[in-house]
């Protein structure tokens, strides 16, 4: 039997989208924090400045990119991170995982996809987020599930 594609990342703004965003800048603007839209250098999607209490997202990226920037850029601010190294990237990513992605609704998607067909991109697309932040919440599920030190994550 042939697999089905795997779903692809909506390019629009759909309610989903609209609602995380929406509830991200909420919560910035009530912690004093802009989100601007700006010109990144190739490679960066948004940055942080503690100073400023500023966030800066490159305005060209799709709405799931964007959305899952800003999540990640307002998890730097929560966790007060000033110079950001290795792991603040990683911590950011987790708790950007932790807001944007439901347990419940990862779950669902782990159980429909077989263990074999479980990777980053198919629970991304299934859940509207980026690679990076369904990497962390598959790495979030697992050890929760006590699979600690193996990840369902396939690529």
């Amino acid at each position: 039997m042939r697999q089905p594609a795997p779903k692809q990342p909506p390019l629009e703004w759909t309610p989903r989208l609209i609602e995380r965003w929406d509830w991200l800048l909420t919560w910035a603007e009530a912690r004093a924090i802009v989100a601007e839209p700006a010109e990144m250098p190739d490679g960066v999607l948004g940055s942080w400045s503690p100073t400023r209490r500023v966030i800066r997202l490159d305005d060209s990226m799709p709405p799931v990119q964007r959305v899952s920037a800003l999540a990640h850029q307002c998890a730097h601010a929560a966790l007060g991170h000033q110079v950001i190294g290795e792991a603040d990237e990683q911590a950011a990513d987790v708790l950007a995982a932790w807001t944007l992605v439901d347990p419940l609704e990862l779950a669902k998607v782990e159980r429909r996809l077989a263990p074999a067909r479980i990777t980053a991109g198919r629970v991304a697309a299934e859940l509207e987020v980026t690679t990076e932040i369904a990497e962390a919440a598959l790495r979030r599920s697992s050890i929760r599930a006590g699979r600690r030190g193996h990840s369902p994550v396939r690529g």
